[in-house]
This record gives C-alpha cells, structure tokens and sequence, in this order.
C-alpha cells in the first residue's frame, strides 16, 4: 500500500529563514519528494516548489505554529497573498500601453458608500464608451481613504483599465474629471519581471482594517492558469538529490528551469526553509522568450549569477518581504505623465 503523502503547499509563510547550511539539512528532514505548482500569468512564469511529507506529524507542526502566529503575523501574511494575486491578475490581464489610472475627488466624498457611488458611476459611463468603440472593458482597482498607519488621506482610487480599439486616456481621464476631479492616467510599460508597481497599494492598507476587501475587478478579468504536478513538462521531477544540487550549484538552475520550459526564460530563484517542519520551499520565475531580451541591469544580473546565487528570504515576521518568496524589492513599472507627478 502506498504511505500518504502531505503537501506543503498551504504553508508556504512558515518557510522564511536564512543560512545555506539549513537549507541543506531541511531538504530530506521529513519529506519523500518534492511537488511543482506552476503559475502562468500573460508573459510572466512562477513556479512554487514544495515538500511532500511522509508523515501527518508534520502537518499538526504547521497548524500548531500558525496557531501560535500573532495577530500582525497573520495580517502581513493575509496582506502578502493579495499582492501576490493582484501582481498575477495584472499580468494576465495588462500589457505595456494600457493604464494605471489615479482618481481623487475635488469634493471630498462624506463616506466610502459615496465614493463608491461615484466610481459605480464612472464604470458604468466608461463602459459604454468600450461598447461605443467595440471592445470590452477590464477593470481592477484597489481603494484609499487610509495610510499605512491608519492616518486618514483624501479618497482616492487606483483603477487598471485596458486601452485598445481607439479608447483613449484621455477619453477615460475627461469622463471622471468631467463630474468628480483629478485624474491621472500612467502608461503601463513591462519589464523584465512584468508589471509590479501597482500590487504594493495593497500593503497601504492599515492593520487595523479588519476584514475589508480593498481592492476588486470586473468579472471578464481573466484568472492566470496554474497546474501542480509531481512532474516538470519535460518529465522531470524535483527529487530531494535533484533540490540539493540546485541548492549547492551542481545542477545549473537555469539551464534545468529553461530545459523544463523551452519557451521561458529564466529570471531568478529563491529558496527558504522552515524552523517549524521539514523540507525547503523553492520560488522560480521565469519569463516568455517571445521578445527579444530587454532586461533591466539589475533582472539581467539575476540571471547571469543564477547558478551562484540562490538565496533564502529573511523571515516577513521580521520584515515586510514580498509575497511568496517574491525578492524584497521591484522595479516600478509606473511611469509619470509628462508633467503631472502621480502619487
């Protein structure tokens, strides 16, 4: 009979911690292999390696630690998984040329059901100008009336929307400033990790908001399409020897990665461990080769130095770290309007 395996997966928060030599030692602690969830969102790969563990022990040490997580850690890590679906959103739905747009009300707003009202106004309005040109309109946007701690700002709104079949940004600038006040359209342009700059309003968010959703999107908003599976698509599997010589550069990851997924190419790779279960959790992205290679210094050295330079990620219980083994810091793909500084 076949011993039952239990997936790491879910768990992904509760590998955060540093040191090369951990990393090796956790590799085999309590696992039989290791599993590939596999994200694709527009150009942009992510790849999430995890354990299988062979014992069920393993699983009541994961739910004791979450358990024991105070109520910041939680609420950073809530914070982490919507910045990490709101990047994967943007990717999938956004290109460079469509829009990042700012809204703000000339007329301070009473209460966030007026604010609301308004925007339902200007979705609406702005939805029958797509149809008036033939397309359909995609939206997401994430709403602000507080700072990171909790100070009151103006409301004010971050909205994507699409741009394509003679839809202007100035057709969707004039319709909002035509009854409510600013707005500012930015241009989107990709870089070599796709489009970042906007998931971090997430983060604004204050901690002491509890239960609210701040952000939303149009129901045609298209889900990225994700597989998990024990093998790579070239057959390949993340055995425990194949995760340890990735670890200590035996096994170019590169080179693997870019084998496993001919049409990618390879960005960067992050590895952490855990001081709560066993095994390793691994993050890889990677990037269509469908273009040609115009990386940015920084991206480009990621992926030169990448059979050197796997790293672990500093535990986001200490500091405020990307979601999902994200590195700690992006390129910001947001760029000013001429003339007009965007907040």
């Amino acid at each position: 009979m076949k011993k039952r395996q239990y997936a790491a997966e879910r768990y992904e928060d509760l590998y955060s911690i540093n040191g090369e030599r951990e990393l090796r030692e956790s590799i085999s602690r309590f696992v039989t292999t290791y599993c590939a969830k596999t994200n694709f969102a527009g150009k942009m790969l992510e790849l999430d390696g995890y354990a299988l563990w062979n014992t069920r022990a393993q699983v009541l040490e994961a739910n004791k630690a979450r358990r024991e997580q105070s109520e910041k850690v939680i609420q950073n890590r809530n914070l982490q998984k919507a910045e990490r679906k709101i990047t994967q959103l943007i990717n999938e739905n956004y290109v460079t040329g469509d829009l990042e747009m700012y809204c703000s009300f000339a007329q301070e707003p009473e209460d966030r059901n007026e604010a609301h009202r308004a925007f339902d106004w200007f979705v609406r309005e702005l939805r029958r100008i797509y149809q008036e040109h033939g397309v359909e309109l995609r939206y997401l946007y994430i709403d602000e009336a507080e700072g990171p701690d909790g100070e009151p700002l103006r409301f004010h709104y971050h909205v994507f929307v699409n741009i394509e079949g003679g839809v202007t940004r100035d057709m969707v600038e004039d319709l909002w400033r035509s009854r409510y006040g600013i707005a500012n359209g930015t241009r989107l342009v990709e870089t070599e990790f796709g489009l970042t700059g906007f998931a971090k309003y997430v983060l604004k968010a204050p901690l002491s908001v509890k239960y609210r959703r701040k952000w939303a999107c149009s129901r045609n908003i298209k889900k990225p399409e994700e597989h998990r599976s024990a093998r790579l698509p070239n057959g390949k599997t993340l055995t425990k020897k194949r995760m340890l010589d990735l670890l200590e550069n035996r096994l170019d990851p590169r080179k693997f990665f870019e084998d496993a997924f001919p049409e990618y190419r390879f960005i960067d790779i992050r590895a952490k461990r855990s001081e709560f279960v066993g095994g390793v959790y691994l993050y890889v992205r990677m990037r269509k080769k469908d273009e040609p290679d115009s990386r940015t210094p920084s991206a480009g050295a990621h992926a030169r130095n990448a059979r050197t330079n796997i790293k672990s990620v500093t535990s986001t219980r200490q500091r405020g770290s990307g979601a999902g083994g994200m590195p700690d810091s992006e390129p910001d793909n947001r760029t000013e309007k001429e003339g007009v500084k965007n907040e």
